[in-house]
């Protein structure tokens, strides 16, 4: 498990986890919360045993749209 900030709203990037859930099949995180009111949050992501067996170009893809959804709404 590791933490992960990220310079947006815990709503933001809520909102681009259940984006790229919807379009790649993977969950990313379940866990998020703000600091410093909405300009920076973070999140946190578990790597198990499922997560292991994922294509490493996969999850790349996820995390990269991830990272795009949440450009795109800033």
């Amino acid at each position: 498990m590791f933490h992960v900030m990220l310079p947006c709203s815990a709503e933001v990037v809520e909102k681009a986890r259940d984006k790229v859930a919807e379009d790649q099949g993977i969950w990313l995180s379940n866990r998020f919360w703000n600091y410093d009111g909405n300009a920076v949050c973070a999140m946190e992501i578990t790597i198990g045993e499922k997560a292991l067996t994922l294509p490493s170009p996969k999850l790349r893809l996820a995390i990269a749209q991830l990272v795009e959804e949440i450009t795109k709404s800033g």
